[in-house]
């Protein structure tokens, strides 16, 4: 899979150098992968469950990744969860 990945031009991360505050979630860490210039600022972003929601089930901030995804230009969020 990793070879295949490899030929279709997808760059693996290590998450640890991209985890920010209250930043855990895999978006989170491709978009600060991003800002930091390992991967490119053009692609596109599908996640399996709805991403970052804005409030937690108790009701505090959670870390509201769609919110982030849009403000890229280049990113789109896309699948089951994308606009």
């Amino acid at each position: 899979m990793r070879d295949l990945a490899q030929e279709l031009g997808y760059k693996r991360i290590n998450g640890a150098p991209f985890t920010g505050e209250e930043q855990t979630d895999a978006e989170q860490l491709m978009l600060n992968a991003v800002d930091k210039g390992k991967v490119p600022d053009t692609g596109r972003i599908a996640t399996s469950r709805k991403p970052c929601e804005e409030f937690r089930q108790n009701g505090q901030p959670a870390q509201n990744c769609a919110a982030r995804i849009a403000t890229y230009t280049k990113i789109r969020l896309v699948g089951r969860y994308g606009k």
